[in-house]
């Protein structure tokens, strides 16, 4: 499958030198489409009020349970349909800069490994 490519930081559309937009395919689009679920707070996109991750599990809290959180975080990996399995899941809550960094690998469809990271405003 193929994908617009979004900045990192941003979410912005990519352009290269010649002002075209970039493309991703693969396990960069399986990664992308990762972060995006993790970054969306569930809810938050009207077309798919079911898409994204329960922040509600994180939010209002000075040190959120790690063992919910990480449930969160899983039940919302697996639901990208081109993910088999969850090799490995780990979390990092830093409180003082209300960030969780979440490192995980995945299986996906063709028994490829993914790695990736995702920072987290909370």
């Amino acid at each position: 499958m193929k994908a617009l490519e979004l900045h990192h930081g941003t979410k912005d559309l990519s352009f290269d030198g010649h002002r075209d937009l970039r493309m991703v395919d693969g396990l960069d689009e399986i990664a992308q489409a990762l972060r995006l679920r993790l970054q969306t707070r569930r809810g938050e996109w009207f077309l798919n009020t079911e898409f994204g991750l329960d922040y509600g599990v994180i939010l209002g809290q000075k040190a959120p349970d790690l063992f919910r959180v990480r449930s969160e975080v899983a039940r919302t990996i697996l639901e990208e349909p081109r993910v088999q399995e969850i090799e490995t899941l780990s979390l990092q809550f830093d409180e003082r800069e209300r960030h969780l960094t979440v490192d995980f690998e995945v299986r996906v469809e063709n028994a490829d490994l993914l790695r990736d990271e995702v920072i987290l405003s909370v």
